[in-house]
C-alpha cells in the first residue's frame, strides 16, 4: 500500500471531519424540540409584547425563595422580589402553568409590585389554575421597566 504525502493526509482527514459532522447534525428522527427537556423558568423577558410596563426587560434573578404549585385544587405562586438595582422599579410577576408535555399554557396570573432600590417584598398569586398538578408544571416571569 502506497504512502500518502502530508498534504494528502491532511485532505483525507478533512474529509472524513466533514462527512462525519455532516451526518452528526442530520441523524435522527426526531426534532430537535423533543430532545431539549422544557424549562421551568425563563430568563427571556418573554411576555414583553403583553405588558404595560415602560421598555422591559427580564429580571427573573430579582425573584427568590419560589414555591409553585396546586393547594387545595387551586395552583398558587409565592416567592420573595427584591430590587437589586440602584433606583426605583416597577415589577411584573406571573405565574404561568403550563402541560409538562407541549408547554400549552393553562393558567396564569400576573402580579405587579413598585419597590424602592433595595427593597423587597412578598409575592402572593392566587388561583392561577385550578386542578391537581398532573402533567403540569409551573414557569415563573418577571419583567422590570427599565
Amino acid at each position: 500500500m502506497p504512502t500518502l504525502s502530508r498534504p494528502r493526509r491532511a485532505l483525507w482527514a478533512l474529509a472524513l471531519v466533514a462527512a462525519l459532522g455532516t451526518t452528526a447534525c442530520g441523524a435522527g428522527d426526531e426534532p430537535a424540540d423533543e430532545a431539549i427537556p422544557p424549562a421551568a423558568t425563563s430568563t427571556v423577558p418573554s411576555g414583553s409584547e403583553d405588558s404595560a410596563l415602560e421598555q422591559p426587560v427580564g429580571a427573573v434573578e430579582m425573584l427568590t425563595d419560589v414555591d409553585c404549585r396546586p393547594r387545595d385544587g387551586a395552583w398558587r405562586g409565592t416567592a420573595r422580589l427584591t430590587n437589586t438595582t440602584d433606583a426605583k422599579a416597577t415589577f411584573e410577576v406571573t405565574f404561568t402553568v403550563i402541560e409538562a408535555k407541549g408547554n400549552a399554557v393553562v393558567g396564569e396570573k400576573t402580579s405587579t409590585h413598585d419597590l424602592a432600590a433595595g427593597e423587597s417584598t412578598a409575592v402572593k398569586v392566587a388561583d392561577v389554575h385550578d386542578g391537581d398538578e398532573d402533567g403540569l408544571q409551573c414557569v415563573r416571569r418577571v419583567l422590570k421597566n427599565s
